[in-house]
């Protein structure tokens, strides 16, 4: 049985140039807005004990869907189905008076969330002890800091024993220390077979925390499944379009290159598997690199480089360079890595065919190929290492 099921779910707003087309639009019966969908046929559903992360740009509808599922906004269309008591920690002060003491909302918002005050005084102490903000308990929360704001959600939203938990960013404005109570009181929510949605621009989080992941762009959910592979997606789409809009802003720039494309060059990659459009390997498999070329003349070399989609170089040589002088007009090389050290991610071998001075390109070529992650990283490239105790 799922503990939440979300069924194509949207929400559409109505957007009005002025506030008196609203009045104008009932009156006169005439269409007088324009639609903005925050979602689009969203579809998902969770098993008792998993953990998803929701991940995407700013603006990509994040915030309104943990509103939906959390029971605050109602959607445009589909449905939310729930198992269980649902406890949500979105935007910062939600459900807090400002005029009342901590004290005083710890009661306002557990009677919410559907303890009865007997309950809550059993988990009174408790509360006040997780949030770390005893001797303000009794001020007006309008005194609190962001911190102590948080602080005090975050302890309600989980110490009234939920069945489906929902945090939102908020964790981002509490000390380091604080995030690490959080983090372990998910980790023992996730223990106990709870549910937990969990919405963050950490990846790190993400990866740390949960199973599972949906990747939200444009309000449409534009990949969904294990945390790791999401993230991957995600990140990689983040490095290719940081690395166009780059080329846009250096487009009228010359290149330091005369390209003339009087040769000819084409390359295959060998022993990869499959991954999508492209080959894929795993950290430590060997790339081999076959390189069939005619040029003009027989004073000529070839460069080879990887880097990532984000348009950083990881690493370059030449035959030139390695001590190759001698290639024949035309032919067929081999470059082979044969440990690969890149971490997981989209990358691309550029290969150039130069003239002795390397200052004109007879012609050149790319070929993408994907790293697969198949271990816990952190970085770009794998680093022999060893530990010592």
């Amino acid at each position: 049985m799922y503990s939440l099921e979300a069924i194509n779910i949207g929400k559409i707003y109505k957007i009005y140039n002025a506030p008196s087309y609203r009045l104008k639009e009932i009156i006169f019966k005439k269409r007088l807005h324009k639609e903005f969908h925050a979602l689009r046929s969203c579809t998902f559903s969770l098993e008792p004990g998993n953990t998803l992360g929701i991940i995407g740009d700013n603006g990509a509808g994040k915030s309104t869907l943990l509103k939906i599922l959390a029971g605050t906004l109602s959607p445009s269309y589909g449905e939310v189905r729930k198992n269980g008591r649902v406890s949500a920690l979105l935007e910062l002060g939600a459900g807090f008076h400002p005029e009342f003491t901590g004290r005083q909302n710890i009661y306002i918002n557990g009677t919410l969330l559907g303890l009865t005050e007997s309950e809550l005084r059993e988990k009174e102490k408790e509360i006040i002890a997780f949030s770390g903000i005893n001797d303000f308990i009794d001020q007006p929360v309008k005194t609190y800091s962001s911190g102590m704001y948080v602080r005090l959600a975050f302890a309600i939203a989980t110490t009234v024993d939920p069945d489906i938990l929902i945090v939102d960013e908020a964790l981002s404005v509490g000390d380091q220390r604080f995030q690490q109570k959080c983090i372990e009181r998910m980790e023992d929510f996730r223990k106990e077979n709870r549910t937990i949605i969990f919405c963050s621009h950490s990846m790190y989080h993400v990866v740390h925390l949960c199973n599972k992941a949906i990747w939200l762009n444009n309000g449409t959910i534009r990949m969904s499944g294990d945390a790791k592979s999401v993230v991957q997606g995600y990140e990689d789409w983040c490095r290719e379009r940081t690395e166009k809009e780059r080329q846009t802003d250096n487009k009228g720039d010359n290149s330091q290159f005369d390209v003339n494309f009087s040769g000819k060059i084409a390359v295959s990659l060998e022993n990869g598997k499959q991954h999508g459009n492209d080959l894929a390997y795993k950290r430590g498999d060997t790339i081999r690199v076959k390189i069939d070329y005619e040029a003009p003349s027989d004073k000529c070399h070839i460069a080879i480089g990887i880097k990532r989609n984000d348009g950083i170089i990881f690493f370059a040589t030449s035959t030139q360079l390695d001590g190759i002088h001698s290639l024949k007009k035309s032919g067929s090389v081999s470059f082979i890595l044969p440990s690969v050290p890149l971490l997981s991610g989209t990358f691309f071998i550029d290969i150039a065919l130069l003239d002795k001075t390397g200052n004109i390109v007879f012609n050149r070529a790319s070929i993408p190929m994907t790293i697969i992650k198949d271990h816990e990283e952190i970085g770009a490239v794998y680093l022999p290492h060893k530990w010592e105790i």
